[in-house]
């Protein structure tokens, strides 16, 4: 029997002027282990010119670039909680939370970081 696709529930929440990562408890028949707990910054979009080769004179556009990742905790199945204290997000950028399966894993849950936008 093959193992059931993971989907893990995860949410960034405001709290107290800062941010809170929650994980939802695994469901039964769910297998976590010691599951990483990842912060994703990342540029939305990427204009790169390129000067030599088959692409030389074009600009690419690249989307979703990693800018840095920081491994915020480790999951092992139940309910968690993990503060981010305050958490800018600045224009063109964007923020992900991952939980991952050991450190090099299968992706158990996701979810991106709502930036805060005024009037909304």
């Amino acid at each position: 029997m093959a193992e059931r696709q993971p989907n893990l529930p995860v949410s960034v929440v405001g709290e107290g002027g800062g941010a809170v990562v929650h994980v939802a408890a695994a469901d039964a028949g769910m297998a976590v282990g010691k599951a990483a707990v990842w912060l994703v910054r990342f540029a939305e979009r990427e204009s790169v010119p390129v000067a030599a080769g088959e692409n030389a004179g074009r600009t690419l556009i690249y989307h979703h670039v990693v800018r840095d990742i920081r491994r915020i905790g480790w999951y092992r199945g139940a309910a968690a909680a993990y503060p981010l204290g305050e958490l800018t997000i600045g224009e063109g950028e964007g923020c992900a939370v991952l939980v991952q399966r050991g450190e090099v894993g299968p992706i158990l849950g996701a979810a991106v970081v709502e930036r805060h936008r005024p009037g909304s």
